[in-house]
């Protein structure tokens, strides 16, 4: 067996009329980048809340995150929130929404090669812009999947084995 710490700070707001709570739980004064996916946040209102409920922050905006993104489609959101100076991200939509943008937190502020380094060689991500989520599934459920859901066209050649995500938040067990 191995000894280990493990921290993970997590806090759910759940319920009806919720999404009003994000003026007091995004950070004051961060520069916020919202990222969706195909729109149907706009289709069911999700979209009119979230900009109601930070009216008051300085908020840029990237949609198009497709199911199981690209990471073609990702790095555009890395050179947008490198380039405005980001720092703090808000997932709104699905899963892979959700999974697209812990992929932009933790490349935004990578420096140690190139960020398909971090997919494809497992790099160690020391670390990451925060994030925050608004999830717009009924039944939403975590599980386990074997092996990333980002995808490259223009990798394909290059894909190494499939890992997960590291950080240095939460250290491996040493032998």
């Amino acid at each position: 067996m191995f000894n280990f710490t493990y921290h993970n700070p997590t806090k759910i707001v759940f319920g009806k009329g919720t999404i009003a709570e994000l003026a007091r739980l995004a950070p004051a004064g961060a520069k916020v980048m919202m990222t969706y996916g195909g729109g149907s946040i706009k289709k069911n209102g999700v979209y009119e809340q979230v900009l109601d409920a930070l009216r008051d922050r300085d908020l840029l905006e990237f949609g198009g995150i497709e199911p199981n993104p690209r990471y073609e489609t990702l790095m555009k959101a890395v050179e947008l929130g490198r380039a405005q100076g980001v720092d703090f991200l808000l997932a709104v939509g699905g899963g892979s929404v959700l999974d697209g943008t812990k992929f932009v937190a933790a490349a935004i502020p990578f420096t140690a090669g190139d960020p398909w380094d971090i997919l494809s060689k497992g790099a160690r991500v020391d670390r990451a812009v925060p994030m925050g989520a608004v999830l717009t599934l009924r039944g939403y459920q975590i599980f386990r999947v074997n092996g990333r859901l980002t995808d490259s066209e223009s990798r394909a050649a290059a894909r190494g084995p499939r890992r997960r995500l590291r950080t240095a938040a939460a250290p491996a067990p040493s032998s």
